[in-house]
């Protein structure tokens, strides 16, 4: 995900957006072929939180923290979506692996058809960091089916290890990654935005300059590196703004409206770009793009009070 939730009451939720933001990731869910087939509600999100939600000094308080998230976002989990938790789930573990989670149909209640509409139950499952950035490369459905044995029924072992290392996991992810890119279409991040100015004689040169959060800069980057060779585009959203990156022939910048700026990246800026793309506040000029400047900023991830519990950057 870096996604803004949950968020205190006196920031603003995304709400009159998410129309805009639904159609802006609409376009960015199923770019360019991929060998795995969704229709339009198979969208893949990354969720960055900029809170700490470990809270789960009992799951109902982990699941009351989710539950916030997507009544102040106004975004809805769905299988497939992820989340950084940003430390470990439980506090009462502090020591365990599990820092990441995933959603997925639950294995036994599954999906339910009612007389009054359809009824989805949602399991959540504990990942390793490890295993969490094996489906920043992949898929989330991919790399669940393929730890399947060694994690009955999805439910969460907070002091399992790392499973990506076990050789039926490894060479699926590795398989997977390169015949089928990321299926992550869009990350909902602290911060992303951007500025256009003009300099020069008559104001005819034009440089913009795309703010993101430390905190989301290294995902973003691996994100791109599993999307744009694969011919798929990648939105990054936040409430300040949205990005979208394509492939393209060469580099044109968009401004479409509603905050949000299209970028068009040929083949030989995206290395130039996935290496400034690290958890280190600055400003990055690109050789290789010089209308384009990338700039990081400074994250601070809070606790449910909005204290400051760390930085990055």
């Amino acid at each position: 995900m870096h996604v803004v939730g949950p968020v205190r009451a006196e920031e603003q939720s995304l709400g009159t957006d998410r129309q805009r933001r639904l159609r802006h990731a609409a376009q960015y869910q199923l770019a360019g072929p991929t060998a795995r087939t969704r229709g339009a509600s198979g969208r893949r999100a990354g969720l960055c939180s900029a809170y700490s939600l470990r809270s789960w000094s009992t799951p109902a308080n982990f699941l009351q923290n989710l539950a916030r998230y997507v009544f102040h976002s106004g975004n809805p989990f769905a299988p497939g979506h992820h989340l950084d938790l940003n430390g470990p789930i439980s506090l009462a573990e502090p020591d365990t692996a599990i820092r990441a989670i995933a959603f997925a149909d639950d294995p036994e209640l599954g999906v339910i058809d009612t007389p009054h509409g359809r009824l989805r139950f949602l399991q959540i499952v504990g990942l390793t960091l490890d295993e969490y950035s094996a489906i920043e490369r992949w898929d989330a459905e991919g790399l669940l089916a393929a730890m399947a044995p060694s994690l009955p029924l999805l439910v969460t072992d907070l002091r399992r290890g790392d499973l990506t290392d076990v050789p039926g996991v490894a060479t699926a992810v590795e398989e997977g990654a390169r015949r089928d890119g990321s299926s992550t279409g869009s990350l909902f991040v602290q911060e992303a935005g951007w500025r256009t100015e003009k300099s020069g004689w008559a104001r005819r040169k034009s440089t913009t300059t795309v703010t993101i959060g430390a905190n989301a800069a290294e995902r973003i980057g691996r994100v791109l590196r599993a999307r744009l060779p694969f011919g798929r585009g990648l939105l990054i959203e936040a409430q300040n703004g949205s990005v979208g990156f394509r492939p393209g022939e060469q580099v044109a910048l968009t401004d479409a409206g509603d905050g949000f700026l299209e970028i068009q990246l040929p083949p030989a800026v995206l290395p130039e770009l996935i290496q400034v793309l690290r958890p280190v506040a600055g400003t990055y000029h690109l050789a290789s793009a010089p209308e384009l400047v990338v700039e990081i900023a400074r994250s601070q991830i809070r606790d449910q009070e909005g204290a400051v519990v760390a930085e990055v950057g």
